[in-house]
């Protein structure tokens, strides 16, 4: 016993001089190369010791490879505005391969890692669609740049369930990412609060100036994009943000965790109505009318259905608050005849014709006018504006059919799980605002282009995964397995 205790204080001894030595050289290299005027150069020395420590921490717990992803999902667009570096999607996939990496390191060290736990229906289903789209290589009309180009859409929802299934064992496991969530979202309405009341800063006016001003900088007023890639993105990604915390601010246990979610609930709703995004609004609608069936309660139900009713009778048939351009611009959403909802059914005639001996489409990665520099198609001459049409164009019929139907699945067989095998109240509560804002997202989606991208496609997957786990999550706090944060 005392050997053993020795051999422990010994290897603690050595980590503590491995990490105590390691910063403190890299601080030295850092001063050297600041002296010689190399500042790049004391930056990158300087990140070493870091960088080295976070291998450390991964290999031992690498569930933070998982919150890494989650984080740089979020910040991979303004880092690209910032640094005009194009190409860092690489980061994600490689963060993507050492997180995987430090599973199965971590797995043959400490056999800690439940494998067992990828024997999932959503693996399956995952797995179904990461076939298709690798198949799509073979299809005759399919360009090789371009399906590399669009490798996030084939194999990201694989990717980020396998790694939700084997790293997020426990209740708190969630709950900690839903914290982090809550703080992202809160920096997202912070630079768009700075944007609306000071104004953008250079790098932002020049992007507006290259052509992004002709979708913002409107006659009926600014719509603002905060750190995302369009105010179309801010909109969604705070749509989805509003409904999951207002839902879940219902269920949780402690007042002031209800009292934060009620706040950044609140601040998602003004980063929506300032973002000027009219099917935006789609998302926590949607997320509404499915937690009113969810909830199996007629308290919930009634007031539900009387404020949505409500919702679309003030949008669709009153002009009150027509001065104000946010309420105008959103109206414009419940109106089957406004110009532009007009312009992408013509649109969609012209795919329809192009397409019609065309079962497995174009190709991915070939559709858009965001891509016709590289790639001169005629389906990237036509904007697609719906994230469904773009499925269509690349994937075929065939792949739009299967997509939908893996959509309807995980909707489904989400809501059975919440509704007949998660009894514990909060965890009901999260999992039920988790699927309601893959709802909404979904739905919204009809109309914008914006399931598949950045920052809301990581949080979409591991949404998913959450909730197909409830059941087991569910056992574990009834055993008393969790300890608290």
């Amino acid at each position: 016993m005392n050997k053993t205790l020795s051999i422990m204080n010994t290897i603690t001894t050595y980590k503590r001089v491995l990490s105590y030595g390691g910063l403190s050289t890299g601080l030295i290299l850092m001063i050297v190369c600041f002296i010689k005027d190399s500042f790049l150069g004391g930056i990158i020395v300087g990140c070493i010791p870091l960088f080295l420590l976070y291998i450390y921490l991964l290999l031992i717990h690498p569930y933070w490879g998982l919150v890494t992803l989650l984080i740089l999902n979020y910040f991979i667009v303004p880092t690209i505005r910032y640094t005009h570096f194009e190409g860092l999607s690489v980061v994600i996939d490689l963060m993507i391969v050492f997180t995987l990496i430090a599973i199965i390191i971590n797995s043959l060290v400490s056999n800690k890692i439940n494998w067992k736990k990828i024997c999932n229906k959503l693996i399956f289903v995952s797995s179904i669609w990461l076939v298709y789209c690798c198949l799509e290589i073979l299809n005759p009309t399919a360009d090789t740049n371009a399906w590399i180009l669009s490798r996030g859409f084939t194999y990201y929802f694989f990717a980020i369930t396998l790694l939700t299934l084997l790293l997020c064992e426990r209740y708190n496991d969630i709950k900690r990412i839903l914290y982090i969530w809550s703080v992202l979202t809160l920096i997202g309405v912070a630079k768009g609060f700075i944007q609306h009341h000071f104004g953008f800063d250079s790098f932002e006016s020049a992007w507006l100036h290259e052509g992004g001003g002709r979708t913002h900088l409107l006659i009926t007023g600014t719509r603002y994009f905060s750190i995302y890639a369009s105010a179309g993105i801010f909109g969604a990604v705070m749509g989805h943000a509003f409904i999951i915390f207002l839902i879940a601010s219902f269920y949780m246990k402690k007042k002031w965790i209800r009292i934060y979610f009620f706040f950044v609930a609140f601040s998602a709703l003004y980063g929506l109505i300032i973002s000027g995004t009219r099917g935006a609004i789609a998302i926590p609608l949607a997320g509404i009318a499915l937690w009113t069936i969810l909830s199996k309660k007629i308290m919930i139900f009634i007031p539900g259905i009387i404020l949505l009713i409500c919702i679309y009778v003030f949008f669709a048939h009153t002009f009150i608050g027509q001065s104000n351009p946010y309420i105008r611009r959103i109206r414009t959403a419940f109106d089957p005849n406004e110009p532009s909802l007009v312009i992408r059914r013509e649109n969609q005639k012209l795919f329809k014709a192009y397409l019609k001996d065309k079962p497995f489409g174009e190709g991915l990665g070939l559709s858009g006018v965001d891509v016709q520099d590289k790639f001169k198609r005629y389906t990237t001459s036509i904007p697609t504006d719906s994230w469904y049409v773009k499925i269509w164009v690349e994937t075929g019929i065939i792949g739009l059919l299967l997509h939908i139907g893996i959509l309807l699945y995980i909707i489904i067989h989400g809501a059975y799980i919440i509704m007949f095998h998660v009894k514990n109240r909060e965890l009901k509560g999260i999992l039920c605002a988790l699927l309601c804002g893959v709802f909404g997202v979904i739905i919204s989606s009809y109309g914008n282009q914006i399931f598949g991208q950045f920052p809301i496609v990581f949080f979409i997957y591991t949404s998913i995964t959450f909730v197909f786990i409830g059941k087991e999550l569910d056992q574990q706090i009834t055993n008393n397995q969790i300890t608290k944060i």
